[in-house]
Protein backbone atom coordinates (compact mmCIF):
# COMPACT_ATOMS: atom_id res chain seq x y z
CA UNK A 1 0.00 0.00 0.00
CA UNK A 2 1.28 3.65 -0.27
CA UNK A 3 0.67 6.38 1.64
CA UNK A 4 0.60 9.71 0.53
CA UNK A 5 1.92 12.75 1.91
CA UNK A 6 -1.14 14.84 3.94
CA UNK A 7 -0.84 17.91 1.73
CA UNK A 8 -1.31 15.13 -1.25
CA UNK A 9 -4.07 13.31 0.78
CA UNK A 10 -6.24 16.40 1.52
CA UNK A 11 -6.16 17.07 -2.17
CA UNK A 12 -7.44 13.66 -3.60
CA UNK A 13 -11.15 12.14 -2.93
CA UNK A 14 -11.67 8.60 -2.07
CA UNK A 15 -11.48 7.28 -5.89
CA UNK A 16 -8.14 9.46 -6.37
CA UNK A 17 -9.50 12.13 -8.42
CA UNK A 18 -7.54 15.39 -7.81
CA UNK A 19 -9.65 18.16 -6.19
CA UNK A 20 -7.60 20.87 -7.26
CA UNK A 21 -8.87 21.50 -10.63
CA UNK A 22 -11.94 23.06 -9.31
CA UNK A 23 -9.63 25.31 -7.18
CA UNK A 24 -11.92 25.70 -4.46
CA UNK A 25 -11.26 28.20 -2.10
CA UNK A 26 -9.67 25.41 0.57
CA UNK A 27 -7.86 24.37 -2.31
CA UNK A 28 -6.72 27.44 -3.37
CA UNK A 29 -5.23 28.29 -0.27
CA UNK A 30 -2.74 25.45 -0.51
CA UNK A 31 -2.41 24.85 -4.08
CA UNK A 32 -1.07 29.03 -4.99
CA UNK A 33 1.59 29.08 -1.94
CA UNK A 34 3.54 26.23 -2.98
CA UNK A 35 3.14 27.73 -7.06
CA UNK A 36 4.73 30.86 -5.53
CA UNK A 37 7.20 28.90 -3.76
CA UNK A 38 8.21 26.76 -6.79
CA UNK A 39 8.27 29.94 -9.02
CA UNK A 40 11.04 31.71 -5.70
CA UNK A 41 13.21 28.19 -6.02
CA UNK A 42 13.10 28.25 -9.50
CA UNK A 43 14.49 31.82 -9.84
CA UNK A 44 16.90 31.41 -6.86
CA UNK A 45 18.56 28.22 -8.16
CA UNK A 46 18.00 29.93 -11.96
CA UNK A 47 20.28 32.89 -10.93
CA UNK A 48 22.64 30.07 -9.15
CA UNK A 49 23.84 28.31 -12.27
CA UNK A 50 23.40 30.99 -15.09
CA UNK A 51 25.80 34.48 -15.45
CA UNK A 52 22.01 36.39 -16.67
CA UNK A 53 20.37 37.05 -13.78
CA UNK A 54 16.39 36.76 -13.98
CA UNK A 55 13.95 38.62 -11.37
CA UNK A 56 11.15 36.85 -10.31
CA UNK A 57 8.93 39.00 -12.32
CA UNK A 58 10.71 37.79 -15.35
CA UNK A 59 10.19 33.72 -14.44
CA UNK A 60 6.74 34.06 -13.26
CA UNK A 61 5.99 35.85 -16.76
CA UNK A 62 8.19 33.40 -18.21
CA UNK A 63 6.32 30.83 -17.15
CA UNK A 64 2.47 32.26 -17.10
CA UNK A 65 2.51 33.22 -20.98
CA UNK A 66 2.69 29.91 -22.22
CA UNK A 67 -0.44 29.15 -20.31
CA UNK A 68 -2.22 32.27 -21.47
CA UNK A 69 -1.33 31.56 -25.51
CA UNK A 70 -2.14 27.86 -24.86
CA UNK A 71 -6.41 28.06 -25.25
CA UNK A 72 -6.34 31.01 -27.12
CA UNK A 73 -5.98 28.53 -31.10
CA UNK A 74 -9.40 28.85 -33.03
CA UNK A 75 -10.18 25.40 -34.45
CA UNK A 76 -11.60 26.23 -38.03
CA UNK A 77 -13.51 23.38 -40.50
CA UNK A 78 -12.92 23.18 -44.25
CA UNK A 79 -15.14 21.36 -46.30
CA UNK A 80 -14.28 17.84 -45.23
CA UNK A 81 -15.35 17.54 -41.56
CA UNK A 82 -11.84 15.91 -40.48
CA UNK A 83 -9.95 18.85 -42.10
CA UNK A 84 -9.44 21.70 -39.48
CA UNK A 85 -7.26 24.58 -39.98
CA UNK A 86 -5.36 26.24 -35.99
CA UNK A 87 -5.36 29.94 -36.34
CA UNK A 88 -2.14 31.25 -35.16
CA UNK A 89 -2.35 32.85 -31.47
CA UNK A 90 -3.22 36.61 -31.36
CA UNK A 91 -1.00 38.71 -29.16
CA UNK A 92 -1.92 39.28 -25.72
CA UNK A 93 -3.32 42.99 -25.42
CA UNK A 94 -1.01 43.77 -22.98
CA UNK A 95 2.26 43.21 -25.50
CA UNK A 96 0.28 45.46 -27.81
CA UNK A 97 0.38 48.42 -25.30
CA UNK A 98 3.57 48.18 -23.33
CA UNK A 99 4.89 50.91 -25.58
CA UNK A 100 8.45 49.73 -26.21
CA UNK A 101 9.41 48.58 -29.86
CA UNK A 102 6.70 49.03 -31.94
CA UNK A 103 7.13 50.62 -34.85
CA UNK A 104 4.64 51.05 -37.76
CA UNK A 105 5.94 50.58 -41.58
CA UNK A 106 4.87 50.55 -44.99
CA UNK A 107 3.86 47.79 -46.87
CA UNK A 108 3.89 47.12 -50.22
CA UNK A 109 0.54 45.02 -50.26
CA UNK A 110 -2.64 45.64 -48.77
CA UNK A 111 -3.78 43.75 -46.30
CA UNK A 112 -6.75 43.73 -43.83
CA UNK A 113 -5.89 44.64 -40.61
CA UNK A 114 -6.03 42.36 -38.15
CA UNK A 115 -7.84 44.18 -35.37
CA UNK A 116 -11.36 42.78 -34.32
CA UNK A 117 -14.24 44.22 -36.09
CA UNK A 118 -12.45 46.34 -38.30
CA UNK A 119 -12.74 46.00 -42.31
CA UNK A 120 -9.91 48.49 -42.78
CA UNK A 121 -7.25 47.60 -45.85
CA UNK A 122 -3.89 49.29 -44.53
CA UNK A 123 -0.38 49.25 -46.24
CA UNK A 124 0.69 49.43 -42.60
CA UNK A 125 2.05 47.02 -40.23
CA UNK A 126 4.09 46.73 -36.62
CA UNK A 127 7.27 45.68 -37.04
CA UNK A 128 7.40 44.10 -33.63
CA UNK A 129 4.08 42.13 -33.76
CA UNK A 130 4.40 41.14 -37.10
CA UNK A 131 0.81 41.68 -38.17
CA UNK A 132 -0.85 44.29 -40.69
CA UNK A 133 -2.74 46.96 -38.34
CA UNK A 134 -4.44 49.87 -38.52
CA UNK A 135 -2.22 52.85 -36.42
CA UNK A 136 -4.71 53.70 -34.30
CA UNK A 137 -4.25 50.04 -33.00
CA UNK A 138 -0.95 50.55 -30.88
CA UNK A 139 -1.84 54.21 -29.64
Amino acid sequence: MIFLPPEVDELTDDEGFDVSETLDSSVRDVICPIICMVVANTCVIYNMVNAEKKSIKEIRRHVAIPYLKKGNTVQIQIGIPSYTISSRVKEIDTVRCDGVGHIISKREKQRRCQMQNCLGKPLTCCMKCNVTLCPKYHT
